[in-house]
Order: structure tokens, then sequence, then C-alpha cells
């Protein structure tokens, strides 16, 4: 009899001890933010520089340094925080460093300078944006990024806003979803990077004629 107690004391033991595990289990997974760090590393443009211009950059401080924090997009998905850092200040510093080859960035601190003599380019993260797996009903994460650029010229009445987005996805497959996102990301930026390239291109002639 004292045999048989046991046995069943024992088994009793052992299937609260699987609940309590598997709860913390749960709690582990759910409970904890995701963090991810984003370092993509943008190609210069190749495209002809333009000597005669000067350009002074404005840098909205989510360009210079930007943090995502989401609340809990689904019950089964944990909060995310996403570390840009200067990842959008690299990827405007290489493009409009390909096409201009004196471009000055204003600091906060900065004294002002007359801005008659430069093309002023105010540059703005207006949107970040991105659905997961579970949100979407399928296998990939999906990032839009959308960009305010405004050039101005108060010398000659030049002003000209841009709306420059960038689009990724990357599927899951053998990836980890940490992982996935942070490709997604980098193409999004990529494809930013292209977006704005082209746009610089077709926009050139404007931009030299309104300070020349």
């Amino acid at each position: 009899m004292l045999k048989r107690y046991l046995q069943r004391l024992n088994e009793t033991i052992m299937k609260l001890s699987n609940r309590i595990a598997s709860f913390l289990l749960i709690v582990l997974i759910y409970g904890c933010s995701q963090s991810l760090i984003i370092s993509t590393n943008i190609p210069s443009p190749l495209v002809n520089q333009v000597d005669n211009i000067r350009v002074l950059v404005n840098y909205d401080e989510n360009i210079i340094n930007y943090q995502f924090k989401s609340t809990n997009i689904e019950k089964n998905e944990s909060p995310w925080e996403i570390e840009f850092n200067d990842s959008h200040k690299k990827l405007f510093d290489k493009i409009l460093n390909g096409f201009f080859n004196n471009s000055i960035q204003m600091e906060s601190n900065s004294e002002p300078l007359n801005d008659a003599y430069y093309i002023v380019i105010n540059i703005k993260l207006d949107k970040f944006e991105f659905l997961t797996p579970s949100l979407a009903s399928n296998d990939k994460y999906s990032v839009w990024l959308k960009y305010d650029i405004l050039l101005t010229n108060t010398e000659h009445e030049y002003s000209e806003k841009w709306n420059i987005t960038g689009y990724g996805e990357q599927e899951t497959a053998s990836l980890n979803q940490n992982q996935a996102l942070i490709n997604a990301i980098d193409l999004a930026l990529r494809d930013t990077g292209a977006n704005l390239t082209i746009k610089m291109e077709e926009e050139m002639e404007s931009i030299v004629s309104a300070i020349t």
C-alpha cells in the first residue's frame, strides 16, 4: 500500500514539474522582447559626381539614431526592440557623397550658415513598418521604409519635396525569425538607396540649374 502511494505521489510530482517547466518555457518565449541591431552597409552609387554644387544636409534625429520598440503584435509574439543606430544616416551619407564632393552635415549645435550658397537637404524618417509571418499569414517578413526629403535654396526660390521609399522581404526558410527580419530590413535600406540614386539622377539637372 505504501509503495503504491509513493508511486502515485511520484507520478503527481512529475506531472506538476512538467507543467511548471512548460509554463516557464512559455514565459521565456513570449514574455521577453526580441532585440535586433541593424548594421547595413550600402555600396557607393556608380554615378558622375557634381563638383560645383555645395550641399548642406540636415538630418532628423531618427535618421541619426533610430530605436524602434513595439508592443505585443500578436498574443504568441514577443515585443520587438530594433536598434538602427546610424544605419539610416550611413545610407544617406553614402548616396549624397557619391553625387556631391562638397557636402556639409549640420549638427544640432552648429552655427547657422548662409544657405543662399547651398542646396539645403532636409531628411526625415516618416515611416518604418513591418509584417511578421503570423500577421501576414505567410512565411516571410516584409519591411517598408518611407522618408521625406526637402531640397531648398532661398536665394533662388528653389523648393522640391521627395518621398523616397524602400521595401524588403525575406522568407523564413531555414533562418530564425531574428535573422529573417534583419535581412528584410537590410533589403529595404538597399532598396531605399537605389530609389534615391534614381531620383537624384532624374532631378540633377534641375538641382544644378537652381544654384548656378
